[in-house]
């Protein structure tokens, strides 16, 4: 076995084994070829756990062989595995693409089944996969039904087959397409699919019958093995990029040259520069995401694999337009990926939002910089006014601002204002792109700003009017122009409207700053309207039972009306409070039925206080934060209310 592992293995605890010694009296080994970033080898990895302990029972051992491609994604990935791998080093490196190359994988997740009895590995079947997914359906199909069975059955079937099987030598199997579909209709038929012929003329008509049959059958299931291989590698670079684009993201933009072309002169100008286009600022961030792709699509195509070798970035971005309609049927049925899927381009999205309002916020102090508005003159409000920057609109030019305006103008504040970047410029003063390492030397920033904490929350709403094209003071009656004015028949522009007003009052709230946040935007002069728009819509934020939804996870139809943003949240919400339900059931139903009275009657009392508690506080920002606060114990115990409530209707 040496000669096909090499000398030495991993264990599940990260020491180094000999191979002789982790596969003595063994006499089957399942090579895993898997991979961390392979979406359905994590959808498979589970059920192949679920095989293992019979796999120990019956002197089967499992090696994990990685395609990972550093160090840290390998261990990350294989700490949560109980069996052997080949370490992803120099030394073991050539035996792990040595069986690679030998055994012919062009896919993974994969599974070769090979004879440990005589010490040579001799080759038994590379389709273990689907016969061990095959072998779980049966089990679980069992278990659904309510079937008398052992769980093991299945399993033990399935291991016994493998050890009655013939084999061949390694270094005899020849696995191209047509041999390996070969081995896998023969192992789905249970038979040879072309059969000897003799001298009997009648058997020979027949077994001739049985060749065709078989041929038809080695097409049909070649067809459907070339669809599944080619989906699960589209699986695969869709989920490489998705995490590639958000690895950049995080931290566009990163470097000098992306930072400069944020900034232009202005015609006749050189010296003078401005922050580009929101337009110019998409253009820029969607070719960092295609630059993303094509960097994935050539380290994919380095690895040689026949299913991308004709992959390219346009058939990639269709698969990626399916995936955003939700549309999956040319990518896969697998529901598990698919929410993997939607998961991963929903956290992409996120941070592209992220990414475009850095890059914007960082264009903006930096044309402030160029100007030379030093600390000093930087006071309640800059004196925009007395600027070149003719791309501004301003009161005389008779311009009014229109609704798409509006929207732009409240989602930069709003996807602002939860950044933590953004965060810690507004309460410490550094800059936008600043790494902070540790409390002291946010302090020693803080201590470097002219500018308080109120004026901050006010530069940052001037800086985001003038990227949607407005002269700060003028912009900022035309916003309150607009909601003052009747919105009943536009429930977005309201929501956005309402949504901005609470993030900017709940965080100048936690940083003890709510009184006049907005005032630089107001004509404080003709009615100080700001206080009374502000009123209007932190009532319209919150007006409902507030025992409803403040701990219930999503549904999908309130899903499908949700932004990207929402969605990716909730997905992970999802998640969480199913897994949460899950548990907090099965704690109750593990009690007595004196216990779990107790626990009820226990929760019930909180359930009550609670809301006694939240209807006292008036509609708006104190309600809404009195919501976001809620403990995590106090969260177990009202939905221990809700759950068992809920269960008693059923």
């Amino acid at each position: 076995m040496n000669e096909l592992l090499g000398p030495r293995l991993l264990s599940p605890h990260g020491t180094e084994i000999s191979t002789a010694d982790a596969l003595q009296g063994k006499e089957l080994i399942l090579l895993y070829f898997s991979a961390s970033w392979c979406t359905p080898c994590k959808t498979f990895s589970p059920i192949l756990m679920k095989f293992y302990p019979i796999c120990q029972q019956n002197n089967v051992e499992i090696i994990f062989i990685s395609s990972d491609r550093t160090q840290s994604s390998f261990w990350e990935y294989y700490k949560t595995m109980p069996w052997l791998a080949m370490s992803l080093d120099s030394y073991s490196a050539p035996y792990s693409k040595g069986l690679s190359t030998k055994l012919s994988i062009r896919t993974i997740p994969q599974v070769v089944v090979l004879d440990c009895k005589g010490g040579n590995g001799d080759y038994i079947t590379n389709d273990a996969k689907s016969q061990i997914v095959s072998a779980w359906n049966k089990v679980r199909d069992r278990r659904d039904n309510c079937d008398d069975y052992d769980q093991d059955d299945a399993f033990l079937d399935l291991i016994r087959s493998w050890k009655d099987a013939p084999t061949i030598p390694v270094g005899q199997v020849k696995l191209g397409v047509v041999s390996s579909m070969l081995t896998k209709v023969q192992n789905v038929l249970g038979y040879s699919p072309f059969p000897f012929p003799n001298n009997n003329s009648n058997d020979t008509t027949n077994d001739k019958k049985i060749m065709e049959k078989n041929i038809q059958d080695l097409k049909i299931q070649s067809e459907q093995n070339d669809r599944m291989e080619a989906q699960e590698h589209l699986v695969n670079v869709l989920t490489e990029f998705l995490q590639e684009a958000t690895v950049r993201l995080k931290v566009y933009p990163s470097n000098t040259q992306q930072r400069m072309k944020l900034m232009q002169p202005i015609s006749g100008n050189e010296q003078y520069v401005v922050p580009v286009s929101l337009e110019e600022h998409r253009r820029l961030l969607l070719q960092e995401q295609l630059e993303a792709l094509e960097d994935t699509i050539i380290r994919v195509k380095e690895r040689k694999l026949t299913h991308v070798m004709n992959t390219s970035a346009e058939i990639v971005q269709e698969h990626l337009r399916s995936l955003g309609m939700k549309d999956f049927s040319k990518i896969t049925s697998d529901t598990k990926i698919q929410q993997d899927l939607l998961m991963n381009m929903s956290e992409m999205n996120h941070h592209a939002r992220n990414a475009f309002v850095r890059s914007v916020l960082w264009s903006e102090m930096q044309w402030i910089k160029t100007r030379e508005m030093d600390h000093a003159r930087l006071q309640m409000v800059v004196n925009f006014e007395t600027d070149r920057r003719e791309s501004l609109k301003r009161s005389n030019d008779g311009i009014p601002m229109d609704r798409k305006t509006v929207l732009e103008f409240c989602g930069l504040c709003n996807t602002a204002i939860r950044m933590e970047e953004v965060e810690r410029y507004l309460k410490f003063g550094h800059e936008i792109l600043d790494r902070i390492d540790n409390e002291e030397q946010e302090h020693d920033v803080a201590r470097s700003q002219n500018l308080s904490v109120h004026q901050r929350i006010i530069l940052l709403q001037q800086l985001m009017l003038c990227a949607v094209g407005f002269e700060p003071n003028f912009g900022g009656q035309e916003l309150h122009r607009i909601m003052s004015s009747d919105l009943s028949n536009d429930d977005e522009l309201n929501n956005v409207i309402a949504s901005y007003f609470i993030n900017m009052q709940l965080f100048a709230k936690s940083v003890g700053e709510d009184e006049g946040i907005t005032e630089g935007l107001s004509d404080m002069k003709h009615g100080g309207v700001t206080k009374v728009v502000s009123v209007k819509y932190s009532e319209k934020f919150v007006d409902q039972d507030p025992s409803a939804g403040a701990y219930d996870a999503p549904n999908p139809a309130t899903m499908e009306h949700n932004s990207d943003e929402k969605q990716w949240q909730e997905l992970k919400l999802a998640a969480k409070a199913a897994s949460m339900q899950k548990e907090i059931l099965d704690e109750l139903l593990d009690l007595d039925d004196a216990e779990r009275e107790i626990r009820l009657q226990q929760a019930r009392e909180s359930h009550e206080l609670f809301v006694q508690q939240c209807m006292s506080l008036a509609p708006g920002p104190e309600r809404v934060a009195f919501l976001q606060n809620i403990q995590p114990e106090q969260q177990k115990i009202l939905l221990i209310h809700k759950l068992w409530e809920a269960r008693a209707k059923n």
